[in-house]
This record gives C-alpha cells, sequence and structure tokens, in this order.
C-alpha cells in the first residue's frame, strides 16, 4: 500500500496523469459517441479556471484517507514544531530542500498524514506549487488538497480570506530542482526570488 501510494503521488505530481487524461479526454471526443463527457468537463475546466489561485476546491475528508499515513511512514517523513503559532495570522512557510518531488512538503501539509491540523490546530495549510500541474485535466485531486498555484494572486487571495492561514513555498522552486544530486549536498536557490 505505502509502494501504490508513493507511486500515485509520483503520477500526480509530474503532470503524467494530466497528460493521460488530456489524450483519453481527446479519444472520448473525437473517436467514440461519448463526446459529452469531454465537452462537459471541458466547460467545467474553464468555469473553475481560478481556482488554482483561491481557495475554494479544498476537501478535507481526502486531506485525511488512511493512505496519506501509509505515504508518510514509507519515507518516513515527521512534521516537528518547534514554536507555538497563533491561529489568529496568516504565515508563509517556507520548505527546503525541494528534492525531485516534493514529498515531504505534500506529506506534510497538503495531507494529514503527519497531522498537520493536530501540530498546528486552528491553522489551515496550502502547498503552493507551479502552475503547470493545476493547468492540466485531473487538477482537481491536486485543489482538493488545498494546493495552490505559487503566483502573486494565490498569496493576495489566500492571504487576504481571513486569519489561521498558511502559505507553504519552496523557494528555490524547480530551479533547485536540478541541483538535487545523489551526493547528499544540499544547495539553496535564492537568488531572483
Amino acid at each position: 500500500m505505502k509502494v501504490l501510494v508513493v507511486f500515485l503521488w509520483i503520477l500526480i505530481s509530474n503532470a503524467v496523469v494530466g497528460v493521460i487524461t488530456t489524450c483519453l479526454l481527446l479519444y472520448t471526443a473525437f473517436w467514440t459517441n461519448y463526446y459529452v463527457i469531454p465537452v462537459l468537463y471541458l466547460l467545467w475546466f474553464v468555469w473553475t479556471w481560478n481556482s488554482s489561485r483561491k481557495n475554494n476546491f479544498s476537501w478535507k475528508t481526502l486531506r485525511e484517507l488512511r493512505m496519506w499515513k501509509e505515504y508518510c511512514s514509507y519515507f518516513p517523513i515527521k512534521l516537528v514544531k518547534t514554536t507555538e503559532l497563533d491561529p489568529n495570522t496568516n504565515y508563509i512557510f517556507a520548505c527546503h530542500p525541494h528534492g525531485i518531488f516534493a514529498f515531504g512538503p505534500f506529506g506534510c501539509f497538503a495531507t494529514e498524514g503527519a497531522n498537520v491540523k493536530d501540530i498546528f490546530p486552528g491553522l489551515s495549510m496550502h502547498f503552493m506549487i507551479h502552475s503547470i500541474p493545476l493547468a492540466l485535466p485531473f487538477r482537481e485531486f491536486l485543489l482538493s488538497h488545498g494546493i495552490l498555484s505559487v503566483e502573486k494572486s494565490s498569496f493576495n487571495n489566500l492571504l487576504s480570506t481571513g486569519a489561521g492561514k498558511v502559505a507553504v513555498v519552496m523557494p528555490g522552486g524547480l530551479q533547485e530542482v536540478l541541483y538535487t544530486s545523489t551526493s547528499g549536498d544540499l544547495q539553496l536557490c535564492l537568488n531572483n526570488r
């Protein structure tokens, strides 16, 4: 089960599912009699286009699935709090290192696999990622975990809608992925951020 859940995250996080879903939607639209399904999904997709910049898709039940406990125990991932945080304030958390797939931040902040709501009560975590996976079909899976696009408008929308919101970012982003090495050396990318 642990390996299956990690495999699922790898597929989702590197947009493979979005590409496969796009191909299936195109196939269904042009080579079957079920063309209405991709048409309806396309209308839904366009109607909800700005969802990656707003917090209107988060689904608590999906974040709390037992499979995320398995995901976090596979690595293992553990979230350690070093200070108390006031739930009446908004925060920006910076995570390092990015790694290739950002396994740790996803497990800690996009799911309840590391018990984030118990460790930081009253705070709503939102992992911010590059906008490409959020522009492909099946992005609803990511959005339902409270994941948002790491854009200025996302920060403005999230941090201006009341207290207790946390934007979790990886300052090095995709550029830092290129610095991932097997030697154990960690490099942080902060210039032009």
